[in-house]
């Protein structure tokens, strides 16, 4: 669905970029040049990608554990990866060598403090293969007490989800 949307966007953005072209020589009384329609049309794009992609495509779990709030920054060399796991491995856990492109995913475990109340969150993050703590969460532990009333919460991916 986010697809979708994406696309519909990205569809509706070439759309005003277009009649905005149309409109300059009504407003201006002349031609604008080809590569200010190119750069105006890299600018407008980028802008709406940039704002895109900070509402829809933004992890709705990443918050703090104690305020619930969303400005929360990370704390840097406070991340580690967790055990390697081969997307085809043998009974003992190694590489299964036998198949191609074995590659391995890990999970990320990292901290990040809250802006807002200096609380600190711990957060486990999906499995994939470039771990870091820019991947989606599935678990959100507080570390540390914030100055405020605690209005966030411990948060778990449910079982099978």
């Amino acid at each position: 669905m986010a697809r979708f949307l994406w696309k519909l966007l990205e569809l509706f953005s070439w759309l005003v970029i277009t009649l905005f072209f149309w409109l300059i020589p009504i407003f201006f009384d002349k031609e604008p040049s080809l590569w200010l329609l190119v750069i105006i049309g890299f600018v407008v794009l980028f802008v709406i990608d940039f704002i895109f992609s900070r509402t829809v495509f933004r992890d709705k779990e990443k918050k703090c554990a104690w305020c619930d709030g969303t400005k929360i920054k990370y704390k840097l060399l406070s991340g580690q990866e967790g055990p390697k796991l081969w997307n085809s491995s043998n009974k003992d856990g190694s590489k299964d060598k036998r198949v191609k492109n074995n590659n391995y995913k890990a999970s990320y475990y990292s901290e990040f403090e809250c802006k807002e109340c200096s609380a600190t969150t711990k957060f486990n993050h999906e499995i994939s293969s470039n771990p870091s703590h820019l991947a989606n969460v599935k678990q959100r532990t507080l570390v540390s007490k914030g100055n405020n009333d605690r209005k966030g919460t411990d948060w778990r991916i449910p079982f099978g989800g």
